[in-house]
């Protein structure tokens, strides 16, 4: 059985995923995330032009001998950026303050992770490790990464993998190939490719993945039928995975995943396998639960066993804030043998309060969105007097998420722009657009 290609996230601490890039079920595409500067985001908290991030925590690890938090603590302490990202970690012995290790993070100009170089403390000064670096398309797409050790006073490659994008006309992703960093041969090799069917509400509805093989693509697996619970996240709701049988020369059912998210960020996710004709079976679950405030609480792999659910692995974290909401405490267990035992103790102090850069806002566009409510179509008519082209954005519900990226091009000769909700529940939406004088934000009403 053939598995698409699964981006392992090296994560420098929480690691966040949608329910489709679990490694243990099979995902439609490749997830656009990387390694790179988990920030300790999940112990802050904004409020308007002003966020507090905490400059220190403390680790503390369990003891199972003993049986008791161990006293070989370490500290850890960060600084941030104008825009209050992670910049440095550095840890250091609690009681010696002796320093052990620290990453730096760099950012591009857009605000995404670049870089993060890890460094050891040899004595006397900072000595280079290892580093991973980011790579972004011309559009801003996550595009690869590279692992690099230090060797010899150079940055050496020792794996990676990197992306080459292809957009249709109405800049919708539709096909994407992949490339493994060699190290025997210090090259990049070609690995496979995805191609995207691109559905009438720009959606991708169908993926199919293909494998490199003697200087051909042969096919290896697809998902048909996809739904969105948010296109813009890659959160799909449904999809059907197949296998491409070599032998038979066609596409062998092998089984279907449905999720269910929550507004705070948590899911479960069930895949169920083919054992007969249109018949399906559990097999496997994954949770994600996460609190009001967006930290983890719960990570869950469970199997389908003797007609009920059996946890195989488990993570959960307890949770602890202080007065202003802002994370004091959070101890992380693992399941074992059908209990949670303790595993790591963070403590978050030394909070501080960090004022961001000023950024430019964007004007507003003037603009009539009507007949509203309706029923199917509107029409989108800007006020300002300079001609716009096409304009991109997203259609939010009413809880802020996004139900369907938009790209609206105007009638001839005109500056209208018809807005197509067939297929939407009906409700209030915002439509939120980028034009090149501003940005244009209208509520509209679907009967």
């Amino acid at each position: 059985m053939h598995s698409p290609r699964l981006l392992s996230l090296l994560t420098l601490g929480l690691s966040l995923m949608a329910a489709a890039a679990q490694a243990q079920i099979p995902s439609p595409w490749h997830k656009a995330a990387h390694s790179l500067a988990r920030l300790p985001e999940l112990a802050a908290r904004r409020t308007q032009a002003t966020v507090l991030r905490p400059a220190a925590l403390t680790r503390y690890r369990w003891d199972e001998l003993l049986n008791t938090w161990s006293t070989d603590v370490r500290s850890r302490a960060f600084t941030y950026d104008a825009q209050a990202r992670l910049t440095s970690e550095t840890v250091t012995d609690s009681a010696t303050t002796t320093p052990y290790s620290r990453i730096l993070h760099t950012f591009t100009a857009q605000g995404q992770p670049l870089e993060d170089i890890d460094q050891d403390w040899n004595g006397t000064a900072w000595a280079n490790s290892a580093r991973v670096l980011a790579l972004y398309d011309a559009r801003g797409r996550y595009a690869g990464e590279e692992l690099q050790e230090w060797n010899n006073n150079a940055w050496t490659p020792v794996a990676g993998t990197r992306e080459t994008h292809t957009y249709n006309a109405a800049g919708q992703l539709t096909e994407t190939v992949y490339e493994d960093f060699d190290a025997n041969q210090n090259s990049y090799r070609r690995a496979g490719r995805e191609t995207y069917t691109v559905g009438p509400n720009g959606e991708w509805t169908d993926a199919l993945g293909e494998d490199w093989t003697n200087g051909a693509y042969v096919k290896s697996y697809r998902t048909r039928n996809i739904t969105w619970y948010s296109f813009a996240e890659l959160k799909p709701s449904f999809y059907d995975y197949q296998d491409w049988n070599d032998a038979s020369g066609s596409w062998i059912n092998d089984s279907r995943t449905t999720t269910v998210y929550q507004s705070n960020g948590s899911f479960i996710s069930t895949r169920q396998v083919l054992t007969g004709p249109n018949v399906y079976a559990n097999v496997q679950r994954k949770t994600e639960t996460y609190d009001n405030f967006g930290t983890p609480l719960l990570s869950q792999d469970e199997r389908w066993q003797g007609g009920q659910w059996v946890v195989e692995d488990a993570s959960r974290h307890l949770l602890s804030y202080n007065a202003d909401n802002t994370l004091r405490r959070d101890v992380q267990q693992n399941y074992d043998n059908g209990t949670y035992t303790n595993t790591v103790r963070d403590v978050y102090g030394s909070y501080q309060s960090i004022v961001l850069a000023t950024r430019t806002v964007a004007a507003t566009v003037p603009a009539q969105l009507y007949p509203n409510p309706t029923t199917a179509t509107a029409w989108l008519e800007l006020g300002s007097a300079r001609t716009q082209g096409p304009l991109s954005g997203q259609l939010l519900n009413a809880l802020g998420q996004t139900v369907r990226p938009l790209r609206l091009t105007p009638a001839a000769s005109t500056q209208r722009y018809a807005l197509d909700l067939t297929g939407l529940a009906p409700g209030a939406y915002t439509v939120r657009l980028h034009a090149d004088t501003g940005s244009v934000v209208q509520r509209i009403v679907k009967e």
